[in-house]
């Protein structure tokens, strides 16, 4: 038993086809290799893919109806480990972290109604600050993904497409919340670095009592930074149980 084929978006560049053969997932594996950087599907085909998971199917396509090959999720698994693309192990947990729970919680990928659904206008709007403010990290792409995981949590999304548009006040709440952490950060990396160039490279002072001194301002930052979750977590709780009534 076959059902309609869904497309997802990865990264807002790349469609997967998605097919639910029998309440399994079958991915298209010409769309899975564009997003890995994968030339020769079909070598993949002849060496590395199990044709146990493999299904033809017949679709329209820009040269005309003909069969489309796609695989079950070990075989995209097989697929994901042949990449040597630095987007390979992203790719890896979207299918993870967002395609397949959406399996799980409603049984099929079934077409659903985008209204309540923020626009893509909206999304782009979001992705653009949360870049922006990843940018001043060292652990930009881990930073990245901690945030997506903060505003999912948050508004109880299987996935950044399906933030429903009555929760955008809470990634408004949690964007303030990271903007005030950021700001303490950066505030504090400008304070030591001139406090090390002032003292250390210019005055010559003890750098073992700066150096101490730097320790424990980090120190004092992390304590606020608890302090500052106890509260929006408090406010946070404050909000969903207003929901709930």
């Amino acid at each position: 038993m076959t059902n309609q084929i869904s497309v997802f978006q990865f990264q807002s560049s790349y469609e997967v086809r998605i097919q639910l053969i029998n309440n399994e997932p079958f991915f298209c594996l010409k769309d899975v290799c564009s997003v890995l950087d994968i030339k020769n599907h079909k070598d993949l085909l002849a060496k590395q893919i199990d044709n146990k998971g493999v299904e033809k199917i017949y679709l329209p396509t820009n040269g005309g109806n003909q069969y489309v090959v796609f695989i079950n999720e070990p075989n995209l698994y097989r697929v994901i480990f042949r990449s040597n693309k630095p987007e390979a192990k992203q790719f890896q947990d979207w299918v993870f972290n967002d395609v397949l729970p959406t399996i799980r919680n409603t049984g099929a990928y079934s077409v659903v109604d985008k209204s309540n659904y923020i626009t893509s206008q909206q999304l782009q709007d979001l992705k653009y600050i949360i870049n922006n403010i990843s940018n001043a990290f060292f652990y930009t792409e881990a930073f990245t993904q901690g945030v997506w995981k903060m505003v999912r949590d948050a508004t109880g999304a299987d996935s950044i497409q399906h933030i429903r548009k009555d929760r955008l006040y809470l990634i408004s709440a949690e964007i303030e919340k990271m903007l005030k952490v950021t700001q303490m950060y950066l505030t504090l990396r400008r304070d030591t670095e001139s406090e090390i160039i002032k003292k250390i490279f210019r005055n010559h002072n003890d750098q073992d009592i700066i150096m101490f001194n730097v320790k424990h301002e980090h120190a004092q930052f992390l304590l606020n930074i608890d302090k500052m979750h106890k509260i929006y977590l408090k406010d946070f709780n404050k909000k969903l149980i207003a929901d709930i009534k």
